[in-house]
């Protein structure tokens, strides 16, 4: 038997986006969920993963059809986290802990939130970070 009959071709990245799953984790290329494939999306999960990978409008068609979606600055944190835990000097232990532990509080939050607001989650995500920008700016030493 050739090697080729039993290997299957790769699939088309937009025919994956609406296989069904439990947990959809788009990355890596922005936009790729759009309102017209958001439509067809058979997840109960959109774990954005990186680099805004559905529009503001494919979100809302998500949260309309009931299917939860994770905003990317979010759910994918971790690189920053891990920046701000090295340079206090902490260990790559400490960087995963501290990771943990803020990604699911800030989620927790968010989808808390969503939740009583009856709003996206995208739309708590972003009430939450502009929270605490402005208290943040309430730190600054130069006024």
């Amino acid at each position: 038997m050739a090697l080729a009959h039993s290997v299957k071709s790769a699939i088309d990245p937009v025919d994956l986006l609406v296989q069904r799953c439990d947990i959809l984790i788009p990355a890596a290329r922005p936009d790729i969920l759009t309102v017209d494939n958001a439509k067809h999306v058979r997840a109960r999960l959109v774990a954005q993963g990186a680099n805004i990978p559905a529009s503001v409008d494919a979100e809302h068609v998500l949260y309309e059809r009931g299917i939860l979606s994770v905003p990317d600055f979010i759910a994918n944190a971790g690189g920053v986290i891990c920046g701000a835990v090295e340079y206090h000097g902490g260990s790559e232990a400490a960087a995963f802990a501290e990771i943990e532990d803020k990604i699911s509080r800030n989620v927790a939050t968010v989808l808390e939130r969503s939740r009583d607001l009856a709003v996206p989650p995208r739309s708590a995500a972003q009430a939450m970070a502009e929270d605490r920008v402005r208290a943040a700016m309430g730190y600054r030493r130069w006024r």
